[in-house]
């Protein structure tokens, strides 16, 4: 469970200024201190991510104390009569109109809700434009102003209660009585839509039903300004009241009309079940239920609701926009059938006509001849209503669409118009038109991840709008004259294969046809849109078979495919200089891997490594091509498709295999684009590096789309290429050179103490019971057994599973080591059997130690689907993680056989960069720390998950182990500074860096006596 300042910062962080102001001051009622805590805490965030905006909340004094205009003051031609509500915009008053002689509400703004005069004007212009919206279930606006440096609103005053109060008060509404007043609601969104207004905050406060039970919504557009308005956008957060938010806003991403209905779709489920149809007890939680969880469909909850109405709700909650109603007009189209009055009571059974007690005794008779039949159908419905939709899900999740698609088949056969089945269906799958050139190709598709399963034939293409599931697969094209092409491009819906031309490449490579890449990189920042010409591309990498042929051409001693001047420790140097070090092992031209000018017997197929990008480029001019530029590279293999294809390529591996032996195939037909070696680009990085992209057969699976850079010179084994033939000129911007986007550390200054001890607040959290369960021995080994064990979580009554791995051969209390693993655990299945990161802490229980391994939020089953803007997601996420981290130590010090007391924390790349906040916030319980591949990220995090601010108050030992070349973290730029800022005395940290890329395991005797020697200097030498 988070702590109330927790609770209240994670949901105020993503309000606008006025929302914050307001929801603070019902929230800290009679707590000035907690008050004061959280509006440090959205301070400090508002000055780290808007560093020239000044915050509505001062971080020095609580809410600004609201003097009320006194009865009887003039605002222009009204006369105030008294307040009636206050928010965090201001204040309204009931007033009179003294030259029309009516009443009305009038809302004085704030000082500071618009900051300034061109915000305040456009803010009276848009205003004006609302008042022009004349509907009778719209509270109209009638004028606005400004006096004394305040603006103000002049409204109809609509007498009645709000729908949430009426709700609060009685209850669910009856059908017709909840249906009259969507319907009243769904006119005046027809008329506001149609004029370009959208409500985006929507909800029963804003909804006032008079006596009469008509409504009127209120406040329509403001939030529409607010979210338009350049001032008010300066601070982070989302416009709208969470509860009501629809998936879109939820996510930060563009929304119209459509997200009004969403939330009219929540009133209306509110209105007749008496609660919303997603609940958290977080804002987190409640927008992770948003965009994730499945609908509980209203009729569960209250079965007198008839079908139509749960169909409506249904739709309305579409978390895919393009599902929903459309428009307020189709939703009222459909709704208006439920608006009737109590039908007649039915006749009572004796004067029901002859005839259709008849048909009752013909049905009797069917019933009876049929029954086996029935029984079967009836059993079919309920495997379809009950089972089918886990089972369908389970399928999709594990890349398994055909299976899932048959199921899914079989299911809405037995209950044809099943809305749970109907979501599944829109949900997951889509229509697709399959065109190619020639037409008349015989069309068949096969799940990527099971290369070896039956095709499923589609047909000849044309193909129109076929219904197929949104996934990756492998298709598979035959022409009239039995010529096959098999590729893997992303499903959309419209495909068109260019057979002619993918026919015409040369012989073994693959055709890539024109088009744009345009795509964010890590650490690149988002690259401008590259219009790049149809090129080849090999289809796989460049063999030892094919190399040699270059070397045995003389290649190596012939000026023409080299440069004239080599790059070498930032100077440079003839070719025939440096040309001399481009050896064997028996100083023969050739490879590095290579012996006596050949390569290894046996190895013909292996890509060739152990080359320099001069060597690469070298071979590429030779054979008339080029090495490919970093937009060709990801526009040939899509950093979206990574997951099916690092599953399906020689990534984590234990060696290089020859081409081709792994299926990771590409959209365009080539294959170990991802793993088996890295291949050299042709761009410059950072003035003196060259990228290296798609990761080695060591390499985590992520790293198969985050760019790697290494000296041009460098010629380790897991390194090669393969090339392109261009069919027309390269714009600049897919040619030019590269350069990271840093972070400059030097002069950075870490938040005070008493800034910190509020980030401290935000990961606390209550030490509730554990209420583990054990399940026992999952796995055993010749060096240790596998325990599982489930306990509750810190957050959203959520349970977690910790493995532990306790060492044999010796006698408890073991020292233990919590673990925390890498990014590389996202690329698992959610149902993998087998724990990731494993070869990071294997010799730890192998020299006698226990190891914990948590399953730390969003890894594993436990994956989330959702995301939130301006960094909130990332810091509650982290929030979460140390939570499980310490809930983790919490049920270890309930084991008697394990030693509390002698504590250590290991954590590999994500868990290492992370776990600079992990760890430091859990080193009164640790004795030692060990970091793997971490460093401090480089671009700026939000307030309270800020690396820098937690480094210097790290006191424990520290060792952290990194490679040289990891792009990841550069060693200058992250890793160093990092090392640097540490609070740990100069005697008890030290930094081990190897030649070695991100994975520091591919120099894995060093790691193993560098981490062993760690832990034997700070827990102690293990007995046995």
């Amino acid at each position: 469970m988070s702590s109330p300042a927790e609770q209240l910062f994670s949901q105020a962080i993503d309000m606008s200024p006025e929302q914050r102001a307001e929801f603070l001051a019902a929230a800290c009622q009679g707590d000035p201190a907690l008050r004061q805590t959280v509006e440090t805490l959205l301070v400090e965030n508002d000055r780290r991510e808007n560093p020239s905006v000044t915050p509505l909340l001062d971080s020095n004094a609580t809410a600004p104390p609201v003097d009320f205009l006194a009865d009887g003051s003039r605002i222009g031609r009204y006369t105030i009569v008294q307040p009636i509500g206050m928010g965090g915009m201001g204040v309204v008053y009931r007033a009179r109109d003294e030259k029309l002689e009516r009443e009305v509400a009038i809302k004085m703004l704030s000082p500071g809700v618009l900051s300034n005069s061109e915000a305040r004007r456009r803010f009276r212009i848009e205003a004006l434009a609302l008042a022009r919206l004349n509907h009778p279930h719209i509270a109209a606006v009638y004028d606005a102003g400004e006096q004394d440096g305040q603006d103000y609103i002049v409204m109809e005053l609509v007498h009645g209660e709000t729908l949430s109060n009426r709700l609060r008060s009685r209850g669910p509404l009856d059908i017709y009585t909840a249906s009259q007043i969507v319907l009243e609601v769904l006119d005046a969104l027809r008329e506001a839509h149609a004029q370009g207004v959208v409500h985006r905050d929507l909800k029963p406060g804003n909804i006032m039903v008079n006596s009469r039970g008509h409504a009127k919504v209120l406040d329509f557009g403001l939030a529409r300004i607010l979210q338009a308005d350049p001032s008010a956008t300066q601070t982070q957060g989302i416009a709208g009241t969470p509860m009501y938010m629809s998936p879109e806003q939820a996510l930060g991403t563009p929304v119209d009309a459509r997200t009004d209905l969403w939330s009219l779709g929540v009133i209306f489920y509110e209105t007749l079940t008496g609660q919303p149809p997603f609940r958290s007890e977080s804002t987190l939680g409640l927008l992770r239920a948003i965009t994730q969880s499945p609908l509980t469909h209203a009729r569960q909850l209250r079965p007198d609701l008839p079908p139509i109405a749960d169909a409506i709700l249904t739709r309305a909650l579409e978390k895919d926009p393009g599902k929903r109603y459309q428009s307020a007009e189709e939703m009222h189209r459909d709704l208006a059938s439920l608006v009737k009055p109590p039908e007649a009571v039915a006749r009572p059974r004796w004067q029901q006509p002859k005839w259709m007690l008849a048909g009752f005794a013909l049905i009797l008779v069917a019933a009876a001849i049929g029954g086996w039949v029935l029984w079967r159908h009836v059993a079919e419905q309920r495997w379809a209503r009950d089972e089918a939709p886990a089972q369908i899900e389970a399928e999709f999740s594990a890349w398994h669409p055909l299976e899932a698609q048959a199921l899914l088949a079989r299911a809405q056969k037995a209950l044809p118009s099943d809305p749970v089945l109907q979501q599944i269906e829109e949900k997951n799958t889509l229509l697709v038109t399959v065109t190619s050139d020639p037409a008349g190709a015989t069309v068949a598709i096969q799940d990527y991840v099971l290369p070896q399963s039956p095709w499923k034939t589609l047909g000849p293409t044309p193909l129109t709008k076929i219904r197929i599931p949104k996934a990756q697969f492998r298709w598979k094209l035959t022409a009239p004259g039995g010529q096959e092409t098999i590729l893997a491009p992303p499903t959309d819906e419209a495909m068109n294969f260019p057979l002619a031309r993918i026919s015409a490449a040369p012989a073994g490579m693959a055709y890539v046809p024109a088009g744009n890449f345009a795509d964010y990189v890590v650490f690149l920042g988002w690259l401008a849109p590259a219009p790049l010409p149809a090129f080849y591309i090999d289809r796989t990498e460049v063999t030892n078979r094919a190399y040699q042929q270059f070397v045995d051409a003389g290649g190596y001693s012939n000026a023409k495919y080299w440069p004239v001047q080599i790059e070498k420790d930032g100077r440079s140097i003839p070719w025939s200089v440096v040309a001399a070090d481009f050896t064997d092992a028996s100083g023969r031209p050739g490879p590095a891997t290579w012996t006596a000018g050949h390569y290894p017997e046996g190895q013909a197929d292996n890509p060739v490594a152990g080359v320099s990008w001069y060597e690469a480029a070298a071979y590429a001019a030779w054979a008339g091509k080029s090495l490919p530029v970093l937009s060709q590279y990801y526009r040939a293999s899509p950093p979206e498709l990574t997951g099916p294809t690092a599953a399906m390529s020689n990534l984590g591996g234990s060696a290089v295999a020859p081409v081709g032996t792994f299926k990771g195939l590409g959209p365009y037909g080539t294959l170990d684009m991802a793993g088996n070696v890295r291949e050299w680009i042709a761009n410059t990085v950072d003035d003196q590096l060259r990228f290296a992209l798609g990761g080695s057969w060591q390499s985590a699976a992520y790293m198969s789309n985050e760019p790697e850079a290494f000296s041009p010179l460098d010629r380790t084994a897991g390194t090669g290429f393969r090339c392109v033939r261009n069919l027309g000129p390269l714009p600049d911007s897919a040619v030019r050179p590269f350069h990271r986007t840093l972070r400059d550390f030097s002069a950075y200054k870490p938040a005070s103490d008493d800034v910190f001890r509020a980030y401290k607040v935000m990961y606390d959290y209550i030490k509730t019971p554990l209420t583990p369960q054990d399940l026992g021995i999952v796995k055993e080994t010749a060096d240790w057994r596998e325990e599982k064990i489930v306990i509750d979580t810190a957050y959203n009554g959520e349970r977690m599973a910790i493995y532990l791995f306790l060492p044999k051969r010796v006698q408890p209390p073991y020292q233990t080591v919590l673990f925390f693993p890498s990014a590389r655990v996202y690329f698992q299945p959610p149902d993998s059997a087998d724990l990731g990161d494993i070869q990071f802490f294997d010799y730890v229980v192998q020299s006698g130690r226990a190891v914990a391994y948590p399953v730390y939020e969003d890894t594993y089953e436990r994956r989330l689907k959702y995301s939130m803007p301006g960094g909130s997601q990332a810091l509650a996420l982290t929030a979460d993680w140390y939570k499980d981290a310490a809930r983790t130590l919490d049920f270890l010090e309930t084991r008697k056989d394990i030693d509390s007391s002698r504590l250590a924390y290991l954590g590999v790349s994500m868990g290492a960069a992370d776990g600079v906040i992990v760890s430091t916030l859990l080193q009164d319980r640790l004795k030692a720390v060990v970091w793997l591949d971490g460093g401090y990220f480089i671009e700026h995090p939000p307030a309270g998950g800020d690396q820098a601010d937690f480094a210097p108050r790290m006191k424990k030992p520290v060792l952290m182990v990194n490679g040289r070349y990891d792009y990841d973290f550069p060693l200058d730029q992250a890793q160093t500074p990092l090392f640097n800022m540490l609070g740990t005395t100069a005697s008890d940290k030290s930094h081990v860096v190897m030649d070695t890329p991100h994975d520091v395991t591919e120099n894995r005797p060093v790691l193993v006596h560098s981490v062993i020697a760690w832990l034997n200097k700070y827990l102690g030498k293990i007995s046995e």
